[in-house]
Parts: C-alpha cells; structure tokens; sequence
C-alpha cells in the first residue's frame, strides 16, 4: 500500500471537499475540488461573496446557466449553495461534521 493511502485526514478536512465539490456543481467550474493551492483559494475567494443567505437572487452571479430552469430548481441550487458555503468555513470547527457513526 502507498503510504499517503494510510493517512486519516479530520472530519473538517473532508467536509471542506464536501464543500468545493458542491461548489463546482453549481458553478460549473469542474476541477477545482482536486487542486490544492492558489487557483483554489481565488477562485472560492471570488465565488464564496455571492452565497448570501438573506439574498437568494445574489447566486445567479456565479450558478452555470445550464442550472437555470425556473425559480424551484434555483431554490434547490441556494440551499446547496449555503450547505457548500458552511462546508468551505474557514475555522474548521465551525463546519458541519462528517463522521462516520
């Protein structure tokens, strides 16, 4: 086995990828989630500002237009939005956990 395949990373660690993979469905920017570095951070510094959770209409801004159907689906891609944006927190405590039970 590689060694780095041992390594166990924290919850908060798999939720903050939790975080960018839904963030690249909305967006439509895809692989963004598997770089680690300045891209990275940018990119969620210019898209995370749009996830307002007093004003839906704000993440028309950054949501890939093919997602666009009518105002049910845009409800369904905001509370993805806010649940990536919680996800992406950068106090690791502060984001939801995903751990095993």
């Amino acid at each position: 086995m590689v060694p780095h395949a041992r390594r166990r990373h924290a919850p908060t660690t798999y939720t903050a990828c939790l975080g960018k993979v839904m963030l690249e469905l909305i967006t439509g920017k895809l692989g963004i989630s598997s770089s680690a570095g300045m891209i990275d951070t940018e990119w969620m510094d210019q898209s995370l500002p749009y996830i307002d959770i007093n004003d839906r209409d704000l993440i028309t801004k950054i949501v890939d237009p093919t997602l666009m159907v009518d105002d049910d689906l845009l409800e369904e891609v905001w509370a993805m939005a806010i649940m990536a944006w919680c996800c992406l927190n950068p106090r690791p405590n502060k984001r939801p956990l995903a751990c095993r039970k």
